[in-house]
């Protein structure tokens, strides 16, 4: 015996969303900025890996920012799905960042190209 579960059970609306972006707008105007977006990919994996993250400046040394490297890894790997973008994965001559204001350098001159 079957059960037409269509027939039997009435089915919830189903709702599209579409995000439209505006022409008008660059891409700071439009979202976070560059800058701001790595700072909270900062310290949302700071918290969740429960680290305790040092005050996020320029002249900040990455290995000193309270961070592991699979802190870093999931930093990489999270800016890419929001940014669209992973310097570190170019077959550019490009250095690994020293600093904080290294990084966000990294990640603004490839999201304005």
């Amino acid at each position: 015996m079957r059960i037409a579960l269509a027939h039997a059970l009435p089915l919830a609306p189903i709702f599209r969303v579409r995000i439209r972006r505006d022409p008008g707008f660059n891409g700071r105007e439009r979202r976070m900025s560059t800058r701001s977006v790595i700072v909270a990919e900062f310290q949302t994996v700071a918290r969740e890996h429960d680290r305790t993250l040092a005050p996020l400046t320029d002249d900040l040394a990455l290995m000193e920012c309270g961070l592991d490297s699979l802190g870093f890894a999931v930093i990489v790997a999270r800016l890419e799905d929001s940014l669209g973008v992973d310097p570190f994965s170019s077959d550019e001559d490009l250095q690994f960042p020293v600093t904080f204001g290294d990084f966000v350098g990294a990640y603004e001159s490839r999201v304005r190209s």
